[in-house]
């Protein structure tokens, strides 16, 4: 019992440490990348907006895979309940692993993307 009780605050803190990049993604970086998308002045006057270029694309997908996170470890949190297995610290370690080259990968990219735009202008 005392292992599932382990098993049960980690996940949740799991759950919790992996909330804010898709919060981060969904409220400010998503509007950043559409305020970053290029355009042009059509003759009649109109904005007319173009395609995001590909390291502007991919920040967006990764922003969009980041929701997986928090899925994956309140789905795991559920099944630890009833699946011993889950309860072993290796899974658990697997996913803090998983999570956290994901979170830094994903933090030094936009960094660096939206970093090195900014500093172009």
């Amino acid at each position: 019992m005392k292992e599932r009780r382990a098993a049960f605050v980690a996940y949740l803190g799991l759950l919790i440490l992996s909330l804010p990049v898709p919060l981060l993604d969904l409220f400010r970086t998503g509007r950043v990348i559409e305020a970053m998308r290029p355009g042009f002045r059509s003759d009649d006057g109109g904005w007319v907006s173009m395609t995001l270029p590909f390291p502007l694309l991919l920040l967006r997908w990764l922003g969009d895979f980041s929701c997986i996170f928090p899925v994956l470890c309140l789905a795991l949190l559920l099944l630890a309940c009833r699946r011993q297995e889950l309860t072993r610290p290796k899974g658990l370690l697997t996913l803090g692993l998983l999570q956290f080259v994901f979170t830094t990968l994903y933090a030094a990219y936009s960094t660096l993307l939206l970093g090195s735009m900014w500093l172009d202008k």
